[in-house]
């Protein structure tokens, strides 16, 4: 049942389990999508594509949270209701989990079976005032540096002025997502139940990745993986992150 939003590569209609995996900034949705061959049969993999890359680069890209988290739900509630589902998100992408779960949670009484966030503070951590600047304001040879800083951008890319010159936009849009959001706490308890799984890279900036706690009465666990900001690209650690999904899912549908 794959779309322009939804990308699955590897249908498996007798899942018991689907995982809807969000990118991070500049990202798609085939890393993912390829990870339907990996995990267990009981879990089908869909990747979520954004405006502005893939099959979707003729769209306009948009900073705005609410567009993106509105679209997504509206669509899982519509073509993708009738089994549980479990949330995967890195950097931007663990945002973009967190808000389409509270969106579910709110308004179509749905929550789900797990929440796998990695690379990025909970989401009431504000990090980027602990910059000087924003990376959505850095000039373009400056975001391309910090683009490089990062490694998860090939070199021929970051090299070649027209592609760069087509993705910048869409690179700035993402950013200004990380930049400008910010997630208020409420009194009382947290709005969701699922347990969430915590990942980053031991090598990458210092995330608060245990105030992931905060916005559930679920369990939390933390894992470390050896590597910088885009530490799941690496063979080992991709495996290790498509054998532990498909160890949760053997365990709770087993």
């Amino acid at each position: 049942m794959s779309s322009k939003l939804m990308n699955c590569r590897f249908p498996k209609s007798d899942a018991t389990v689907r995982l809807f995996c969000f990118p991070w900034a500049g990202g798609g949705s085939n890393f993912y999508s390829n990870w339907g061959s990996a995990v267990c049969d009981n879990v089908e993999v869909i990747g979520i594509s954004l405006p502005g890359r893939e099959t979707r680069i003729s769209e306009k890209p948009t900073n705005s949270v609410e567009q993106i988290v509105e679209e997504v739900t509206k669509k899982m509630v519509s073509d993708y209701s009738d089994k549980p589902f479990a949330l995967f998100g890195h950097s931007m992408g663990a945002l973009l989990a967190f808000e389409t779960a509270k969106v579910l949670k709110e308004k179509y009484q749905k929550e789900p079976t797990k929440m796998y966030v990695s690379g990025i503070s909970g989401p009431h951590i504000q990090e980027k005032a602990r910059v000087s600047r924003t990376v959505s304001e850095l000039n373009d040879s400056e975001f391309i540096e910090y683009l490089r800083s990062l490694g998860g951008t090939p070199e021929e890319v970051l090299n070649n002025s027209d592609m760069m010159n087509m993705f910048l936009p869409m690179l700035r849009a993402d950013y200004s997502i990380v930049d400008d959001y910010l997630y208020e706490l409420p009194d009382g308890k947290p709005l969701l139940s699922c347990p969430i799984a915590a990942f980053d890279g031991k090598s990458d900036r210092k995330h608060e990745i245990e105030a992931w706690q905060r916005v559930t009465t679920g369990k939390l666990t933390l894992n470390m993986r050896d590597g910088g900001h885009f530490y799941l690209k690496e063979p080992k650690n991709m495996k290790y992150l498509q054998d532990f999904i498909s160890n949760d899912f053997f365990v709770m549908c087993g």
